[in-house]
């Protein structure tokens, strides 16, 4: 008839036994809380016998969900957009257009791979992309047949594979800071049973205690550094006159086809260790990247500097990663005085008369949440871009294009108004998780220059 084409009957497996395995780790990591529940109204049943007689049963229900999914779409790719077909009583018909797709996302897991399966993922130029628009699960024929052409390479300007060892430096520095204290309150406790003697009693003696211990501190870096390591190996990065190209991975493979037009803006992640190792870590704002844990949002693994400028002025000529830092007005002190006063007001007076020691902690607490309000927000204002600088030990970094923001809201309150300063919330479309950035307080003479660049 047409170029109408189905998804391959094997995804209803894939799909089936995918939301299965969720909920089986689901169910294992909570046994005893169900164990104890089961107990608790006395019911005369066996629990691994029920929770089999579930999974088998919640199996089915998907098999079947997934099989009417299956047998009542169709798809269709043509040159301006992509549509699914819905015949189920009433004719469903959902449309794509091409120019509006912000980034598509092939994927293969296991099971995919075993059987030559493609996960094609693809998001719309809009906000509020925790949900892809389309996805589908084809076989390798129909992906060459209708899907690939759309894929197609022209051009490309740069290419960049990643080898193994800078793989796992990106790994090492994506350790969490909570997992930093814990190392680090480790180190400290065997270097105080190293000073008062204890350490070796307590290998002569309690042996298994102390590994216990040992694997309990380090697991959890273990586990963040081999989890990246899995998930990013063999990371490549290439660009053409349209679009970056980005895949990796070891069991899970994913491409990353992502239309350099859509891309509202720059992220500079700057982590306690990579600010040590003088490192960056440089996302991207674009529909649906970043918006759930799964979906990439790093365009290549945490470099130093010198490396990180000089891979990022290939993928984006136009962008400029200098950052000098403009603080705050001076005055912006004497108005988040104010609010924090209105504060202490609330929480120092009845401490007073609770205890005076306590009152005094809070003033002082309040004194320094002052100072890091002031020194956590900085911006830079160019003549292509601003950049909105977040945060002291840790960073983050957003340099947004003006052409790309949406709408901007100016605020003063009694006191900004009296020292002319002004607070601007700039919107863009597709934002990571849809935030309004504030710059902080500026100048008039900086809103000026501002609003001439933006309007």
């Amino acid at each position: 008839m047409d170029n109408r084409f189905r998804a391959s009957f094997l995804s209803i497996f894939d799909n089936s036994f995918k939301l299965t395995f969720i909920v089986s780790l689901v169910i294992l990591t909570n046994l005893a809380i169900i164990t104890k529940k089961v107990n608790e109204f006395n019911l005369n049943i066996n629990i691994n016998v029920a929770i089999i007689l579930f999974l088998c049963l919640f199996l089915v229900i998907l098999f079947i969900y997934y099989f009417i999914s299956w047998q009542i779409k169709r798809y269709e790719i043509n040159e301006k957009s992509i549509v699914m077909y819905k015949n189920i009583f009433v004719r469903d018909r959902k449309e794509i257009l091409i120019n509006n797709i912000a980034n598509i996302c092939i994927s293969e897991n296991v099971f995919e791979r075993i059987f030559k399966l493609k996960r094609i993922r693809i998001f719309e130029y809009a906000k509020d992309k925790m949900f892809c628009d389309f996805e589908v699960v084809v076989c390798d024929k129909i992906y060459c047949k209708y899907i690939l052409e759309l894929l197609k390479r022209n051009n490309i300007t740069y290419s960049k594979k990643f080898k193994f060892s800078e793989v796992l430096k990106h790994s090492f520095l994506s350790i969490p800071i909570s997992s930093i204290v814990v190392i680090v309150n480790f180190i400290l406790l065997v270097f105080n049973m190293i000073n008062d003697g204890s350490f070796a009693k307590e290998i002569m003696y309690d042996f298994l205690g102390l590994m216990v211990t040992l694997i309990g501190f380090v697991f959890p870096v273990i586990y963040n550094t081999s989890k990246n390591v899995i998930k990013y190996f063999n990371y490549k990065i290439s660009k053409d006159d349209t679009k970056i190209y980005i895949s990796y991975g070891l069991f899970t493979h994913k491409e990353y086809i992502i239309f350099t037009n859509k891309i509202k803006g720059i992220i500079v992640d700057v982590s306690l260790l990579s600010k040590i190792f003088r490192c960056y870590k440089l996302n991207i704002i674009n529909a649906g990247i970043g918006d759930k844990k799964s979906e990439i949002a790093m365009l290549f693994p945490i470099c130093n500097l010198k490396k990180s400028r000089k891979i990022f002025n290939k993928i984006f000529p136009d962008y400029n990663l200098k950052i000098d830092k403009k603080r705050q007005p001076y005055e912006t002190l004497v108005v988040i005085s104010a609010k924090i006063m209105i504060l202490m007001l609330i929480l120092v007076i009845p401490a007073i008369y609770l205890n005076i020691q306590i009152a005094m902690y809070i003033s002082f607490f309040l004194l320094v949440l002052i100072i890091l309000i002031y020194l956590i927000k900085r911006i830079m204002i160019t003549d292509k871009h601003i950049s909105i600088i977040n945060g002291i030990f840790v960073k983050r970094i957003r340099v947004i294009k003006y052409n790309q923001i949406e709408n901007l809201e100016i605020k003063q309150g009694i006191i900004s108004k009296r020292f002319k300063l002004y607070k601007v919330y700039l919107s863009i479309t597709a934002d990571i998780k849809n935030r309004t950035l504030s710059t902080g307080y500026i100048t008039q003479q900086d809103l000026t220059h501002l609003l001439e660049l933006v309007l």
